[in-house]
């Protein structure tokens, strides 16, 4: 292992925009500062071009605000400049870029840390598609959305590695035709440490932190929460937010809508609650699933996602489907207090053991330095 090399992250997003690859990229910079490992960051922002040193990491900064082929092939010469620096690129978005980038030097080789399919992601958020990913993956698509997927793939391939978070994705992986060799399961992981509980005055029965987009399947939990009479508090945005507001008060749920929030925000607000839901049909490994269980949070998800890798159904949490619909799962919140105190402490045990920062980047560090 060479450990005088710098690893750069590559991504779309990062604090204060939320998602997934926004906090690993800032939750590993601090992980990397308090290890002494060296890490630089590209990313993008609403606001101007800007450089800065964000918890011991040099932040490139490139607006959004640029027209796209500008901003793009800006993204790639930045990129470039990296690679050609000597430093080892990790790409947890900005796949197109990274790729460009590479092949103007050919001996470079990157490694890519798959959040998803940003294919199937952003053809849902374009209404060309109301397919579930897996689903997708069999639809035929126009040029575009050809063109698209073939780029996205190349990147995959072109990379050294890819890191999937979770068992679906790895086999997503494999169906785009990334060789079983060239994909490392790795689990997302969090502080334990940080998040842990420190109230036991709740404020709110429910809570689900997720982006406001129909395949995160709020309007069920807030038509199921009206019928069982729970409160409920909904962090984060998105388009469906309007309607999902107006769906509430129609029904005369107590629900508090919060937005975004920063992540000090996010944890005092799981701190509040007594049970978590994430009423997704797809998720690689959730984040904020495993920030709410680490708080003694019960836990409640859907099978055939990223989730079924985290709950171990009728041990630590529930998992619904068709057979088990969401409203059953929260009827057994509401009613079976012992299994509710049993799985909340089996489910803090087990995200400290499988999902902790400290194991899991010390992992993703040594398979990028490699």
């Amino acid at each position: 292992m060479s450990s005088d090399k710098k690893i750069c992250i590559a991504t779309g997003i990062f604090p204060p925009d939320t998602g997934g690859p926004a906090k690993f990229a800032d939750s590993f910079a601090l992980w990397s500062k308090t290890n002494n490992k060296a890490l630089s960051i590209v990313t993008l922002t609403d606001s101007e071009d800007r450089r800065e040193v964000i918890n011991g990491a040099e932040v490139e900064l490139i607006s959004r605000s640029h027209r796209f082929l500008r901003r793009f092939f800006r993204t790639s010469y930045v990129l470039r400049k990296k690679m050609k620096a000597g430093e080892i690129v990790l790409a947890n978005g900005l796949f197109l870029e990274t790729y460009i980038a590479s092949l103007l030097l050919q001996k470079v080789k990157y490694v890519t840390k798959v959040p998803g399919d940003i294919v199937w992601e952003r053809a849902r958020n374009n209404g060309y598609t109301n397919q579930s990913i897996d689903a997708f993956q069999n639809q035929r698509l126009n040029l575009k959305w050809r063109i698209f997927r073939t780029l996205f793939t190349q990147s995959l391939k072109k990379s050294k590695l890819v890191i999937a978070p979770s068992k679906h994705l790895a086999s997503l992986c494999r169906i785009w035709g990334i060789s079983e060799n060239s994909i490392a399961l790795i689990n997302n992981s969090i502080d334990t440490e940080e998040f842990c509980s420190a109230s036991v005055d709740k404020k709110w029965d429910v809570i689900t932190v997720c982006r406001l987009v129909p395949w995160k399947g709020v309007q069920e939990l807030i038509e199921d929460c009206a019928k069982l009479s729970l409160s409920l508090c909904v962090v984060g945005d998105g388009p469906q937010r309007e309607h999902l507001e107006s769906l509430s008060k129609s029904l005369g749920l107590k629900c508090e809508f919060k937005g975004n929030l920063s992540e000090s925000e996010v944890r005092i607000s799981l701190d509040k609650a007594r049970c978590f839901v994430l009423n997704s049909s797809f998720e690689a490994t959730s984040y904020a699933l495993l920030e709410a269980r680490s708080m003694g949070l019960f836990s409640i998800a859907r099978r055939n996602t990223g989730s079924e890798e985290i709950i171990q159904h009728d041990l630590d949490g529930i998992l619904c489907d068709d057979n088990y619909p969401l409203l059953n799962a929260l009827e057994r919140f509401a009613s079976d207090k012992d299994f509710v105190a049993s799985a909340t402490n089996t489910a803090r045990a087990e995200t400290k053991t499988r999902f902790d920062s400290q194991v899991n980047f010390e992992k993703i560090y040594s398979a990028v330095m490699e």
